[in-house]
């Protein structure tokens, strides 16, 4: 088989992972950073539904603990497999593509602002969030799991010559 063709199951000496590594990525990434949502405590509803600043503390809040959870899964990625998969540095791009075919569906059913509202704002209205839970925090996640993936790897060795002269 062919470097450029890696098998369904990549054995464990292969370079690069299987297409069956690459979609359980594109599955558990999102799903983590919906399951680390649910476990870290938001802001209390009552706050969020008192006004505009505690709707931005908790879509604030989303968003890092989203960003943080893709960034930490893609570092312990990393280090277990001992490399970075070229595979794992194009995880975001599904979640994005769907996330932008809502964005243009909507703006152009209904305005771009609203499009951009529930996406990104999703306001007092409690059936507001699942865009925004469901769809802009998973994609977040992603894009933050491709950056990990993406960072160049610094060596030991690299540090050691680096120091001396």
């Amino acid at each position: 088989m062919s470097a450029v063709d890696p098998p369904f199951f990549a054995s464990p000496d292969d370079e690069e992972p299987s297409f069956l590594a690459f979609l359980l990525q594109q599955l558990f990434v999102p799903f983590a950073a919906l399951l680390t949502l649910a476990v870290v405590p938001g802001v209390p509803w009552r706050f969020v539904q008192a006004g505009i600043v505690g709707q931005l503390i908790e879509v604030s809040r989303s968003v890092l603990v989203s960003a943080a959870a893709g960034f930490l899964l893609g570092l312990a990625v990393r280090r277990l497999v001992g490399h970075a998969p070229s595979g794992g540095k194009w995880i975001g791009v599904l979640p994005s593509i769907l996330m932008i075919w809502a964005l243009l569906y909507d703006a152009f059913t209904f305005s771009l602002a609203k499009a951009l509202a529930g996406l990104f704002f999703p306001g007092l209205d409690g059936e507001g969030w699942w865009a925004f839970v469901l769809l802009t925090c998973p994609t977040i996640s992603t894009l933050s799991y491709s950056v990990a993936m993406a960072r160049p790897r610094v060596h030991p060795a690299d540090h050691e010559s680096a120091k001396t002269p």
